[in-house]
């Protein structure tokens, strides 16, 4: 399991206010990624990514599938929680995924899976540019990314099921057809 920073040194930042890099933690020969937006609360104080509320529920979907989170690898496409000056939290702005999209693309190559998940709208533009999670949801695309082709699923943020539970539906429409694709 990768647990400890394997990729290029975290150089790009442009969040002056996050507190360490969370990186991407899991199975190393996963043939499926899961790629969130940016770490919460609970993962700035545990160093991992998903393990906060968002992460349980995510969880809790992978187990209604006879499937657990050590069998996949979890990301960020943000490795730090965006503060504005006055410490409040924020999505990240696309030059603060830039920044962190060498790691990404790192994660990426090296676990080299065969179907990416991406969750919520910082995450969503890698393979599905100008549609919003809605929109998103459920579909799936062939897309070259990082050198190869790879299926990637959009699929919402689990915090934004959290908070709409009429989301909860296809969102796990969208784990299932992620979990069916990488079997």
């Amino acid at each position: 399991m990768i647990q400890t920073p394997v990729f290029p040194a975290y150089r790009r930042c442009l969040l002056a206010s996050r507190t360490a890099p969370i990186y991407g933690t899991g199975n190393p020969d996963a043939s499926l990624m899961l790629i969130g937006m940016e770490p919460g609360d609970q993962e700035e104080v545990d160093g991992h990514p998903f393990v906060g509320p968002s992460g349980k529920y995510l969880e809790q979907a992978l187990k209604m599938h006879r499937r657990s989170f050590s069998e996949f690898y979890r990301t960020n496409v943000v490795r730090c929680r965006p503060r504005d000056s006055d410490g409040t939290k924020r999505n990240a702005t696309w030059g603060e995924v830039a920044a962190c999209m060498q790691w990404t693309e790192a994660e990426i190559i090296h676990v080299d899976p065969d179907v990416i998940v991406l969750m919520g709208y910082t995450a969503l533009p890698l393979a599905f540019s100008g549609l919003d999670p809605a929109q998103a949801n459920g579909l799936v695309r062939a897309v070259d990314l990082f050198g190869r082709v790879r299926l990637v699923v959009g699929a919402y943020h689990p915090a934004a099921v959290l908070r709409n539970r009429g989301y909860a539906q296809a969102f796990g429409k969208a784990i299932r057809t992620a979990l069916e694709l990488a079997a």
